[in-house]
């Protein structure tokens, strides 16, 4: 299969993209809020597009033996109940490509 990351590029302002093994980019989202090693916030609208935006927030908490990661994902509404169910099944898939990622040891300047 091919292997794909995610890559944030800046602070507030800055873009949330998909790196492709083939070095092809797709934005995600627009960062809005960077707290470093505690939060970022972000406009997800994967792919632009004139579909409104959602908000995702995502925690970081120091806890024993590691770091939670707490996701909200907010402002459906626009979007419908069909659009807020799709990321409820994929979210866990995306957390889990996030534990392999970070549990590699090495540096990560992709993320």
């Amino acid at each position: 299969t091919e292997e794909s990351i995610a890559a944030v590029l800046a602070g507030p302002g800055g873009l949330l993209v998909e790196v492709w093994a083939d070095g092809t980019r797709a934005p995600w989202a627009h960062v809005v809020a960077v707290v470093p090693a505690s939060l970022i916030s972000f406009a997800w609208n994967p792919g632009g597009g004139a579909r409104p935006a959602t908000t995702v927030e995502v925690a970081f908490t120091a806890i024993a033996g590691g770091t939670q990661v707490r996701v909200t994902h907010s402002g459906w509404e626009p979007l419908g109940e069909e659009a807020r169910m799709d990321y409820v099944a994929g979210w866990p898939f995306v957390l889990d490509r996030l534990a392999l990622h970070v549990s590699r040891p090495g540096p990560r300047a992709d993320w």
